[in-house]
């Protein structure tokens, strides 16, 4: 008899949490699984769900953002919702989705196994302290109820265990992993000539001289995107002609904006929303950089590397798992601008470091973060 497996995802975008659910819920064997996902809204991720043949439910009320009476609402929804189905496992994705769907999977189907996958731990975010401690007890309270917990960074791991947020029985480590086979990559001047031509209405578009910075990222504060363009307004003096692309989405879109637009960087740093497959542009980069404040383990850096660009990103969550200092890229201290224009023009400057960089971070990624490993890792947690 199959089992019914239920995914809940906080958000229906298309960001790390979403891609890890899609990628799990369409490679499980339909001889062994009956698939439903549920996740706030109808974003990308249920048109993907739904053409890959799969059950998709919207959860009405879930963001991200707490607010008391859309948190009972939503609760009151997850709890008819696994009552419906009934699932044999509950694999709960994000934080808010981890706290009120453990709790509801336990009251309306309580022999289901419930696991929770962390994508940042949100205790270790910059918050007042009166959050901190209630996103702790939180997550205190939801492991209660959580049968396995996978942390995909080391760093989330050794802090759950540190803190003493989860019990070590109870904690795993998989990393998220992509397959090679799935990504096809545009040859680097058909994929400058296709982001022009997503920029072509503003007048603008990306010079052949240029050395062409680019980013994968969701437009909120945690991608720490206000960093970079402060990078290369400080650049934007020197001898280096420098043209950005920020590919993503989100609601610091216009705040984003106006930061260019103060920085006299309108020619120089495009935002290019909602682009559909974004990492077969990558190659189209000369330099690829993540500034985030925090992170889970950003599928981003796994494409930017398997695409053979040169990478920079800032010391935190998983993202030292994947990039060794100096040895597959650059790793510069978050929440500074300075670093990262440092780093922009060591990369410039020096084109064997490029290239030994470009290497050993592919070969890492095909070592380490395969995806079929991933998939025999959570199957054994479906199996305990």
């Amino acid at each position: 008899m199959r089992k019914k497996i239920l995914f809940i995802s906080t958000k229906s975008v298309w960001g790390g949490a979403q891609k890890y659910v899609y990628d799990l819920a369409t490679h499980l064997s339909k001889e062994a699984f009956h698939v439903t996902v549920a996740a706030g809204g109808r974003g990308p991720l249920k048109e993907k769900i739904e053409t890959a043949g799969l059950r998709y439910i919207a959860v009405k009320n879930f963001e991200r953002d707490v607010r008391i009476l859309k948190e009972f609402s939503v609760f009151i929804e997850l709890l008819k919702l696994c009552r419906n189905i009934l699932p044999d496992i509950v694999h709960l994705n994000g934080s808010k989705a981890g706290v009120l769907g453990s709790i509801a999977s336990t009251i309306a189907c309580p022999k289901a196994k419930i696991i929770f996958t962390t994508h940042g731990l949100p205790y270790f975010e910059k918050r007042p302290k009166w959050q901190k401690l209630l996103i702790y007890l939180s997550l205190k309270l939801s492991a209660l109820f959580q049968d396995t917990i996978i942390a995909i960074s080391r760093l989330d791991y050794k802090n759950a265990l540190r803190r003493h947020l989860i019990a070590p029985n109870k904690l795993v480590f998989i990393p998220i992993s992509i397959n090679p086979k799935d990504y096809h990559y545009l040859p680097k001047n058909e994929a400058k000539s296709a982001l022009s031509a997503k920029i072509s209405a503003k007048e603008a578009t990306i010079t052949n001289d240029a050395v062409v910075i680019g980013t994968i990222a969701e437009y909120t504060k945690n991608k720490g995107l206000t960093y970079l363009i402060d990078a290369l307004a400080s650049l934007n003096t020197t001898n280096y002609k420098l043209q950005a692309i920020v590919i993503g989405w989100g609601e610091e879109k216009k705040n984003l904006e106006s930061k260019i637009k103060n920085a006299q960087l309108m020619n120089n740093i495009f935002l290019i929303e909602n682009l559909e497959n974004a990492h077969q542009y990558l190659k189209a980069f000369d330099i690829f950089i993540l500034p985030s404040i925090k992170e889970g383990l950003p599928y981003t850096l796994l494409e930017a590397a398997l695409a053979e660009v040169p990478i920079i990103a800032t010391n935190v969550g998983g993202i030292p798992d994947i990039i060794e200092h100096n040895v597959s890229g650059i790793i510069v201290p978050p929440e500074s601008s300075t670093h990262i224009a440092g780093a922009i023009e060591t990369l410039i400057n020096k084109k064997d470091l490029r290239e030994t960089f470009i290497q050993h971070a592919k070969n890492a990624v095909l070592e380490n973060f395969t995806f079929d490993k991933m998939l025999e890792k959570t199957l054994k947690v479906y199996a305990s």
